[in-house]
């Protein structure tokens, strides 16, 4: 079951340096926004099915596709509920970056391979909103 968590524990998960860390098929641009939905708010894990089962790019594209996924978006897509609204904690989808991303307000934070770090992005500027079943 869920928990209802606030603003200060998304923003720890943020804050965490090892949160920061690209690693395809541990902390990506598809598992870094579910891996917080796992540890800050208990939701089940929906990349059980990925997680550590790919370790490039390419090896990731191949198993959404074997999961009958088109792309990480569409993951998000059927897994969770498409709103116009944002609030802390929601899943954003950026096209620029391809990835999904968590939203902090007026900023939503993503990983990018090779930085180090959370890259911040305006949620205004992310197409998608998502909020959890």
């Amino acid at each position: 079951m869920a928990r209802i968590c606030g603003i200060e524990e998304v923003q720890a998960y943020l804050l965490e340096p090892k949160n920061g860390v690209f690693q395809w098929g541990k902390n990506d641009c598809c598992l870094f926004a579910n891996n917080m939905l796992v540890e800050v708010f208990g939701f089940k894990d929906l990349a059980i099915d990925f997680r550590g089962k790919y370790t490039t790019k390419i090896g990731a594209a191949r198993l959404i596709r074997k999961n009958g996924y088109k792309s990480v978006k569409d993951i998000a897509e059927k897994n969770a509920i498409e709103t116009k609204d944002f609030g802390v904690g929601y899943i954003v989808y950026h096209p620029t970056n391809e990835s999904l991303g968590v939203c902090f307000g007026d900023y939503s934070y993503f990983l990018k391979e090779q930085q180090l770090g959370l890259q911040k992005i305006l949620t205004k500027d992310c197409r998608k909103i998502w909020r959890v079943k």
